[in-house]
């Protein structure tokens, strides 16, 4: 880190060095490298959407520093006052999360098709595979744990949200077994995050974990190590060994009941 502050060289992308000072700023509470940063050399989308975002330097030095990158446009100006809407968890699902947020329409609909409770505008989701035909993915997003949903036998099995208004930075995420029964529950899988839905970038591995799936539909929330305060656009959770099941043929299937996400949202109207 001495060297890479000390040479231009050394680090001809600063957004890189940003990330990297951010990363050893989190390791070493109260000591900061932010001097080191030449943020005139930063695009605008870089200061907004990441350096705004880390909550590291105030809106005045940010819009500062646009201001002698250029002149200054009305568009900044709003992009400045863009909210970061906070959801803090009170309880495995509290209806105070990302998702319930962004899914909720806002006004009553009675329907007994899943997609028409929906807001489909803000949020998405997709499976790699379902079991059945009479189950629907869509179940994860509405919290209501019936009927059951769970991929086909399938390793590598995966389930992705997508945050089409705003990206999500997440802190922490709850997942409810997707069965109305004590079996078959996840044990081993990754939590992911992506902008392009092509690179990945790991949040927090589950090996092992016996956490869910001893009661019907039964919940557990887990805090998400993200130092770089990075935000997302899709995020997945992805198999990554067997469940907990006794018959081999359903080893594979990824059995999950809600999915959560607590933290911000970057970009918020």
């Amino acid at each position: 880190m001495k060297l890479l502050l000390q040479s231009d060289e050394m680090c001809q992308d600063e957004i890189v060095l940003f990330r990297a000072a951010i990363a050893w700023m989190a390791a070493h509470p109260g000591m900061s490298l932010l001097s080191w940063i030449r943020f005139p050399l930063l695009t605008d989308y870089q200061l907004l959407h990441e350096v705004r975002a880390a909550g590291v330097v105030s809106d005045s030095d940010i819009l500062n520093v646009l201001q002698r990158q250029q002149p200054v446009q009305p568009r900044f100006l709003t992009d400045m006052k863009i909210k970061r809407r906070v959801f803090s968890y009170e309880h495995d699902l509290d209806g105070k999360g990302v998702i319930r947020y962004l899914a909720k329409k806002d006004t009553v609909v009675e329907s007994s098709n899943t997609a028409d409770l929906i807001n489909w505008d803000k949020i998405g989701i997709t499976a790699s595979s379902v079991h059945c035909l009479n189950h629907s993915v869509n179940e994860l997003l509405l919290h209501s744990a019936l009927p059951a949903f769970w991929t086909r036998s399938v390793q590598d099995s995966w389930i992705q949200i997508e945050f089409k208004v705003a990206k999500c930075m997440p802190t922490a995420y709850t997942l409810q077994h997707g069965f109305n029964k004590a079996r078959d529950g996840i044990r081993n899988w990754v939590l992911e995050g992506s902008d392009d839905k092509q690179s990945y970038e790991l949040l927090r591995i589950h090996e092992q974990d016996a956490s869910i799936g001893h009661s019907a539909f039964d919940t557990k929330t887990w805090t998400i190590r993200n130092a770089q305060r990075k935000a997302f656009q899709y995020l997945r959770i992805r198999q990554i060994g067997p469940c907990d099941s006794a018959i081999d043929k359903f080893r594979f299937q990824f059995c999950v009941g809600a999915i959560e996400f607590y933290g911000e949202l970057v970009g918020d109207s």
